[in-house]
């Protein structure tokens, strides 16, 4: 349920199968589950699911800046740590607030400090966009379909 009855939280939106690295993986493999994943960055947990860090792509082009040698690096010598997490009752506003205020693309969500998803920009677009679609839509009494804010509904 949505719109004026419920306020959508963090577990609402987020992606729940997360994949992550350990601070011991090899940089390198986690860069080429980044690349391979067309994702911009994995959450870093220890071996009892809680939050370590992030491995995000700017870590990597510190790693390119450094000159460090990929085969040897591990995933903790480059991670970005204390991370910002979000709680699952976190509301998808505040989640909206706190990446406005910040260059973050994502942030990970959390129960009782172990990693349970994600929630990325796109996740935050695409739930406010469906969240109005769906209030537009039930408001709409006239049987027609409903039609975004401004547009003209054009028949053939």
């Amino acid at each position: 349920m949505t719109g004026a009855n419920r306020q959508l939280t963090a577990e609402d939106i987020m992606t729940g199968a997360v994949l992550s690295v350990s601070p011991d993986d090899m940089l390198h493999d986690a860069v080429d589950a980044i690349l391979e994943n067309h994702i911009s960055g994995l959450p870093v947990v220890d071996e009892e699911g809680h939050l370590a860090g992030i491995l995000t792509e700017a870590d990597r082009l510190r790693v390119m800046s450094d000159g460090a040698d990929m085969s040897t690096a591990r995933v903790a010598d480059y991670m970005t740590c204390g991370v910002v997490a979000v709680d699952v009752t976190t509301s998808a506003r505040q989640i909206a607030d706190i990446l406005m205020r910040t260059s973050f693309r994502r942030v990970p969500v959390t129960r009782n400090g172990r990693l349970v998803g994600i929630v990325s920009r796109r996740d935050l677009v695409a739930a406010f966009h469906n969240a109005k679609a769906a209030d537009s839509s039930s408001e709409s009494t006239s049987g027609e379909p409903a039609v975004a804010g401004g547009a003209t509904r054009v028949d053939e």
